[in-house]
């Protein structure tokens, strides 16, 4: 699973969708964070390929089945995905709400670095939304 996130970061969109198909197939059903991270990558991926449908149901996917453990980490990054897939789509305004619910859970945990990477993409959206 984190191999996919690795190779979808620098754009290698031919092969992070293989990478998180795999981690699919042999993540155990009930691996709730391997479940939740390959759905965020393909999300991601299948979003920068045109098909809003198909990634905002695997994102959407990815949050839920974060919702009912504590690891807030992980659900803040699913959340931080979920608006990157709405980025992508060309739903930016779409992308705020989700931006501040992985601000929350980031500040919960002291996760400064991530917590400040969400706040320049607010700050980003509030910028190109006023401009």
């Amino acid at each position: 699973m984190y191999v996919a996130e690795a190779l979808y970061r620098p754009g290698r969109l031919d092969e992070a969708p293989s990478q998180a198909d795999r981690a699919a197939q042999r993540g155990a059903p009930d691996d709730v964070l391997t479940q939740m991270a390959w759905r965020q990558v393909a999300a991601k991926a299948v979003a920068r390929r045109g098909d809003t449908g198909k990634a905002e149901q695997l994102a959407l996917q990815a949050v839920a089945l974060g919702e009912p453990v504590d690891m807030l980490d992980p659900r803040a990054d699913s959340y931080a995905d979920l608006a990157e897939v709405f980025e992508l789509t060309g739903q930016p305004e779409a992308a705020v709400e989700p931006l501040r619910q992985a601000a929350e859970l980031y500040g919960c945990t002291g996760n400064l670095a991530s917590l400040r990477r969400v706040h320049e993409r607010l700050s980003r959206l509030r910028a190109a939304a006023t401009g």
